[in-house]
């Protein structure tokens, strides 16, 4: 009886352990994403100012022939 309780304990451990791995690992992935996504909004807006710009010049250099 002794040794089927130790067994039985140590797949318990194994098993939460297992789901607490998951629980770490998907937490991660999804900050991940998230920063990414920020990082990709923040380059885009900074592409949109750029853009901007360029259309504002083109715009005065056509008013100014």
């Amino acid at each position: 009886m002794g040794v089927v309780n130790f067994a039985s304990t140590i797949f318990s451990f194994i098993y939460i352990g297992l789901i607490v791995l998951l629980i770490v690992s998907f937490t991660l992935f999804i900050r991940k994403i998230l920063i990414n996504s920020s990082k990709e909004n923040q380059h885009l807006e900074e592409i949109e100012k750029s853009l901007k710009k360029i259309t504002e010049l083109l715009e005065k250099d056509k008013n100014a022939d």
